[in-house]
């Protein structure tokens, strides 16, 4: 494929606008690469964009979902029912991948 090539420390960067939830056409703009092939490159899942992309963004949400956890343990009642909502979304998602 013809993506767009990103530097070992453009790379970094993107990891770190998608641990901030930027979208993919933030990102682009950001980095200083054309919309529409980066966006591409974000798409597909063998490109080293996409998987730098969605790294960053499931590290952030791994760290929002182990704080919300050591605060429910520790008996935050917003952060339980925020667990709980989780645990059911997993659940449920877990149901719809098997059918």
């Amino acid at each position: 494929m013809n993506w767009p090539k990103l530097s070992e420390e453009e790379l970094q960067l993107l990891e770190e606008l998608a641990a901030v939830f930027f979208t993919e056409k933030q990102c682009a703009i950001v980095l200083e690469k054309e919309e529409k092939a980066f966006i591409a490159a974000a798409s597909s899942p063998i490109s080293p964009i996409y998987k730098c992309y969605h790294k960053g963004r499931l590290k952030a949400i791994y760290e929002v979902r182990k704080n919300a956890f050591a605060m429910a343990r520790n008996g935050s009642s917003p952060a339980q029912s925020f667990v709980e909502k989780l645990l059911q979304d997993y659940e449920f998602q877990k149901t719809v991948d098997q059918t």
